[in-house]
């Protein structure tokens, strides 16, 4: 076969396979420009930093009625900025280029408002304009959190009988049990936290004398 007649027939495949993958890529940008845009955060959500009860309403209670917001969160403010310096570096995600970082300050606040009130998930995604998936990925990374920064302070109380009779169907597995019953420990470690940071103060006044 002459070698200019190759060449031509090359080039002519060539250009048949570059125009049938141009053609696929133009049609694959169509499907995906006319695709139902995936909702990132629905817009009550995206007004979080507005109208959430972080932003409003747990503000207005640490400012104007410190006994509601110690009810609410079961500890006053300076326990809950001693445990938020604590977690911080924990619990704390870096911004990314879809979206931020949910503030640590909000994790801890929703998270003690359910340990203090027992709400559920839905009301705290409502009261905190968070999505419910966020908060249940959350509450054991917080959890944790705290679990690590006051173990000194963590009474060892072991809650599973409590809990089996009360809760039963959370006796599922082992695993499961032990989860809740951390989660008991944590709540009582709460309780602890001003007891916790007034003998640290002591100490600290001593050895400053």
């Amino acid at each position: 076969m002459d070698v200019e007649l190759l060449n031509t027939n090359l080039r002519a495949i060539v250009t048949e396979i570059v125009s049938l993958l141009v053609q696929h890529i133009e049609d694959e940008i169509l499907i995906e420009m006319n695709r139902p845009k995936r909702i990132w955060e629905r817009n009550w959500i995206a007004r979080r930093n507005e109208r959430g009860a972080s932003s409003n309403l747990l503000m207005e209670l640490c400012e104007e009625d410190p006994v509601e917001y110690k009810y609410a969160l079961r500890m006053s403010e300076p326990s809950f900025l001693f445990l938020l310096d604590k977690i911080t570096p924990a619990v704390q995600r870096s911004d990314t280029f879809m979206r931020c970082a949910l503030p640590a300050k909000l994790k801890l606040e929703i998270v003690l408002y359910m340990l203090a009130n027992g709400t559920s998930l839905r009301t705290l995604s409502h009261m905190f304009r968070t999505s419910k998936a966020s908060i249940s990925t959350m509450i054991p990374e917080v959890c944790d959190a705290i679990y690590e920064a006051l173990e000194d302070y963590i009474q060892s109380v072991w809650y599973m009988p409590v809990l089996l009779l009360t809760y039963p169907a959370l006796a599922v597995s082992e695993s499961e049990v032990q989860a809740v019953t951390r989660l008991e420990q944590v709540a009582v470690a709460v309780e602890r936290i001003e007891q916790a940071i007034a003998r640290m103060e002591l100490n600290g006044d001593q050895n400053g004398r």
